[in-house]
């Protein structure tokens, strides 16, 4: 994720506002994607594997 940092800086400093827009876009969707992940990990920690499956088929199911 640094580099998309690097980029986007770069980019404003080259005025390069739309480009920015699309790194920025890609940042926020990979550190939400991130943030999920952590907490289906969270989950299974908490409530172990066999555990964190049942209730994920319940929900689709549901």
């Amino acid at each position: 994720m640094s580099g998309l940092k690097v980029a986007i800086k770069h980019c404003e400093e080259k005025h390069d506002y739309v480009t920015r827009e699309i790194f920025q876009q890609i940042l926020n969707d990979t550190e939400e994607h991130i943030d999920w992940i952590e907490t289906q990990q969270s989950r299974i920690e908490k409530v172990g594997t066999q555990n964190f499956l049942q209730e994920e088929m319940y929900e689709k199911d549901g």
